[in-house]
């Protein structure tokens, strides 16, 4: 019961360092200068219904226009595609109109699916609309033939050719050859639909049957992803998206490990079993936690050996909750990295102190 008092102690003097060093730090920085934009004319005159002589087309716009309107004016999907693709626009331009136009006809379909529901008010369930298991599953499959139809209209072209989202597709499945990605998120797309369908089932009632069938279709999951992936692939998709890596990296988070190192530690976690999938990081326990197991202690031992003293010392010391929750602190607050490491070592000095007080008689 003593130990409570001595940990919201610690807190409250770490809290009390954290905001006296933003205090000082605040009254040295320069104060940023307030720019007012300046409204375009032409534009007020525009939002205010004001006909300029800009907005006027020009005998060559007119013609322009109305051959846009002409090339439009189908309904046939296909012929758009080919229309649109023959008059040079680009896969941008078109993935924008064959994408609005999908949601137009399939936006119907999934409300005439649902016509017969009421739709519940946000502040009456926590459950997202359609609620009716049976219909849900109807709204969803409707999705899935969106997108299929948008995939097989645009081939290549379907996905998102700008810089941002090129980045992004890469960091999330550079490891994969072009040709596995799309099978890839299909296959994930099927057992995240079969998944929700067992969720809705429940009604937010977890029965042991329910379990049971989750249980099963993660293990056919993992089965598709080891028939479609080589092992390598296979490691490397766990890497990016296991829950043991997403813990591992939030982990890490201090750390900052090279690839090669979080490989190596996340091949260590994987292989300790719940040890390590749930705690892999070395840092001395906190005040009032239960002592380290013998397999986690095994665990540190491996990590030590893998990571050599200097990153082993560094892992250790920026693993440990405390530390990591100071170095959250400190990055909301703008401080230097060197704050961390200060009101760690701070509140480690006073808990030694105040434990050393309640340890004499």
């Amino acid at each position: 019961m003593r130990k409570l008092p001595l940990i919201l102690l610690t807190l409250s003097l770490v809290a009390n360092i954290t905001l006296v060093t933003k205090f000082l730090q605040n009254r040295t920085r320069p104060k940023s200068s307030t720019i007012t934009p300046v409204a375009d004319h032409s534009s007020l005159q525009r939002e205010s219904g004001q006909m300029t002589t800009e907005d006027k087309l020009d005998a060559v716009d007119t013609a322009t226009l109305q051959y846009a309107q002409e090339l439009l004016a189908t309904g046939d999907l296909p012929t758009l595609v080919n229309r649109l693709r023959k008059a040079g626009f680009s896969s941008i331009d078109i993935r924008g109109i064959i994408s609005a136009r999908l949601a137009e006809r399939f936006g119907a379909l999934r409300v005439a699916a649902t016509a017969h529901l009421e739709v519940v008010p946000y502040w009456r369930s926590s459950m997202s609309f359609p609620r009716d298991p049976t219909s849900g599953g109807e709204v969803r499959r409707l999705f899935r033939e969106q997108d299929l139809m948008m995939k097989q209209l645009l081939g290549e072209d379907y996905r998102a050719s700008d810089d941002w989202s090129k980045m992004l597709f890469e960091r999330q499945y550079g490891y994969l050859p072009a040709e596995k990605v799309n099978r890839l998120t299909s296959l994930l797309d099927d057992y995240q639909d079969i998944q929700k369908s067992v969720f809705d089932m429940t009604r937010g009632a977890m029965t042991a049957e329910a379990r049971a069938k989750l249980e099963l279709i993660k293990q056919e999951r993992r089965a598709d992803l080891a028939t479609l992936l080589t092992p390598e692939e296979l490691e490397a998709f766990d890497m990016h998206t296991s829950a043991t890596a997403n813990r591992l990296r939030y982990q890490l988070e201090a750390f900052q490990p090279t690839e090669e190192e979080y490989q190596t530690l996340y091949r260590l976690a994987d292989s300790a079993g719940p040890v390590g999938q749930t705690r892999i990081g070395i840092g001395p326990f906190s005040v009032g936690s239960s002592p380290p197991q013998p397999e986690h202690t095994e665990l540190q031992k491996r990590i030590e050996t893998a990571l050599g003293p200097e990153r082993a010392a560094a892992y250790q010391l920026k693993t440990n909750p405390e530390y990591l929750q100071l170095h959250r602190v400190v990055e909301q607050f703008d401080l230097p990295d060197t704050a961390v490491t200060a009101a760690y070592q701070t509140a480690q000095s006073i808990r030694q102190r105040a434990q050393a007080v309640l340890k004499n008689p």
